[in-house]
């Protein structure tokens, strides 16, 4: 079921993924409140990710180079894991992070 989320958009930030897991909230300050959701699109190389679960680099849902640009409309958006699809081929995701109204970071 999708869930349309309204709010504010924060600070775009770049990420550079690594071949460890990272995840997004442990490693990126979003500010006092966490997001209620994100925008994020892949450059460089592609990436896996997952959720509750680590990412591995035959595992997790593949964000493509220059052609993927999602919005996950859910708070828990914040807390999806990254690892580089390909050892030493750095991904790299621009991440906008959606506040809700009048809880901006």
């Amino acid at each position: 079921m999708y869930q349309s989320y309204t709010g504010v958009f924060g600070k775009t930030v770049t990420l550079v993924v690594a071949d460890t897991v990272q995840v997004l909230d442990e490693v990126l300050d979003f500010g006092d409140n966490p997001p209620i959701g994100i925008l994020v699109s892949c450059e460089e190389n592609a990436v896996r990710c997952a959720f509750r679960v680590d990412p591995t680099a035959t595992f997790g849902h593949v964000l493509e180079k220059d052609l993927t640009a999602k919005f996950l409309s859910h708070p828990y958006a914040a807390k999806m894991r990254v690892i580089n699809d390909t050892a030493q081929s750095a991904g790299v995701l621009m991440i906008t992070p959606l506040y809700e109204a009048g809880k901006y970071s």
